[in-house]
This record gives structure tokens, sequence and C-alpha cells, in this order.
């Protein structure tokens, strides 16, 4: 019995994305709204401006796709850690390691803020930083 509960502890927990950092007020489709931001607050992006639209999944395995005008341009895994913010001061939820090489306009990896069940915001951990608003599909 005790092997038993040993092997299922084992398998629940056995992802190298288990952290006990929750992800499930994350779990779902989004679409970028805008990123704004930067040392003079001059940055201003939204889907109308750049021509660009993105979609964001998340999915509870701790896996994304990121679409580019409805085209799936990469899928992968990504993690939540703990770190501390530059804007508050406090430890916070962070994400990362989503198409981090890609030079796109929207903000994927950084500080997470939720702003309601249907919101969140991805900053940059800089004083200057940018950030990218979400809104959920699904």
């Amino acid at each position: 019995m005790l092997l038993l509960f040993l092997v299922l502890v084992t398998v629940s927990c056995g992802s190298d994305h288990s952290t006990g950092i929750v992800n499930m007020d994350m779990v779902g489709k989004w679409k970028w709204v805008s990123t704004d931001g930067g040392f003079d607050l001059d940055i201003h992006a939204t889907p109308e401006n750049t021509g660009k639209s993105y979609e964001l999944e998340l999915k509870k395995d701790y896996e994304y796709v990121l679409s580019e005008n409805k085209t799936q341009i990469r899928k992968g895994t990504y993690n939540l850690i703990l770190k501390k913010s530059v804007h508050s001061g406090k430890t916070e939820r962070f994400i990362q390691h989503i198409f981090e090489t890609y030079s796109q306009p929207v903000v994927l990896n950084g500080r997470i803020q939720i702003i309601s069940k249907n919101e969140f915001i991805i900053s940059e951990n800089k004083y200057d930083g940018i950030g990218s608003g979400f809104k959920r599909i699904e």
C-alpha cells in the first residue's frame, strides 16, 4: 500500500513544472490587447497599429501555443517561478520560456499581474520595461 502511494505521488509530481506555483487562473486562450510602457511611456502597440494579432494558449500541463494572425508560430512548455519584482519589491509570480528569441511587439515572459479572471498583464522586470495585456478568448 505504501509503495502504491509513493508511485502515485511520484507520477503526479514528476513533471519538472511542478514547482507548486498555480497556473489554473491562466489556463485558456488569450488574445493580445496592447503593449505599453518604456522609459518615457512612449510605447503603445496594439493589433490595430501593428497589423498583427497574437493569441496565446496556456494549458494546465504547462504547455503553450502562440499564434500570429491566426497562424501557429510556436509551441512548447513554459515555467512559472517566484521572483522579486522591481515594481512592487515583493516576491511575485513570473512566467518564462515562451519563445524568448522571437521579436514581436508582445511581452510573453515576465511578471504576471492578474487583473480579473478574464484579463492579465505580463510585464518586463525592469523600471523602464514594457508590459502586454491579454484578454480571455475561452
